[in-house]
């Protein structure tokens, strides 16, 4: 789920990353075994076919249309993300944004960076199921500068992302996931900045019957460039249809440090996020 923007905005779009990596990890023991073998045991929720078919899936393809809005920007995404399970404790997953030069009377879109992820959930066999994102577990994150940051849609350098964490479930309903992770960029990006923070979260799940769920993602973002930090929030809502069609919505609030004369200022950019998710490819 990267998003770029122009530059007052590359920091924050770094956080909504690392938002989105830290609710993985809950999510993925919600739809992850629970002790045993093969991607669809301890399932939560398991009351109707088509939770159960969806369960079931390895693969997924998820398409999100972003708008968001910060002060002086507003800027628009859609972003194709390919999910892939393997070897049942194995992940990978691959993200191609197309991203707007800026909101106007017309619509410019161009291609963004690229992001590609390793997961790992060892003890946990895993499912592609509409409410395991992409990463989830230990694993790491890449950003590849396929964008072009003269134009607002890419950072201009080389960015990973390790994670580490763990999931504890509570009770049959709720997930509680501690995790952090760390930002480094390889070289300073389009606005002159390195990129070089920690994100500490904890993601709140609950799974609710007839396959809706619900997650809350609290964190603080420390940026040790300008030694500042600040909190961010995450909100998901989402509703599986039918086991080859879910629909999730999502509001992410973040916070942008930018440097200047004065010293360190600290803004939050608003995104509102509509997502299609399309599980596929069941196990016989």
């Amino acid at each position: 789920m990267l998003q770029y923007l122009h530059s007052g905005m590359i920091i924050c779009v770094m956080k909504r990353l690392c938002l989105s990596v830290i609710l993985t990890l809950a999510l993925a023991k919600v739809y992850a075994q629970d002790g045993k073998e093969g991607p669809v045991s301890g399932q939560v929720n398991q009351e109707t076919p088509s939770a159960a078919a969806a369960n079931n899936a390895l693969s997924r393809l998820d398409v999100g249309i972003q708008y968001i809005s910060q002060t002086g920007i507003d800027q628009a995404t859609i972003e194709a993300t390919y999910t892939q399970v393997f070897a049942a404790h194995h992940q990978i997953g691959m993200t191609a944004p197309l991203v707007d030069e800026g909101l106007d009377s017309s619509i410019n879109m161009s291609a963004g960076d690229l992001g590609f992820s390793y997961s790992y959930t060892p003890g946990h066999a895993l499912n592609a199921s509409p409410w395991v994102p992409s990463d989830v577990g230990t694993g790491i994150g890449l950003s590849i500068p396929t964008g072009d940051p003269g134009k607002g849609t890419g950072l201009g350098s080389y960015l990973i992302a390790p994670r580490l964490g763990f999931i504890k479930r509570l009770g049959s309903n709720f997930v509680i996931s501690p995790t952090i992770t760390y930002e480094y960029s390889f070289k300073e990006q389009a606005d002159g900045v390195e990129v070089r923070e920690w994100v500490l979260g904890v993601s709140i799940i609950y799974v609710g019957p007839r396959t809706l769920w619900v997650q809350w993602v609290p964190s603080y973002i420390a940026d040790t460039n300008l030694d500042v930090g600040a909190f961010g929030t995450t909100i998901t809502v989402g509703k599986l249809f039918t086991h080859h069609f879910a629909m999730s919505l999502d509001f992410t609030r973040g916070p942008t440090f930018v440097a200047n004369s004065d010293g360190v200022t600290t803004d939050y950019a608003n995104s509102y996020m509509l997502s299609f998710h399309i599980p596929f490819a069941y196990p016989q």
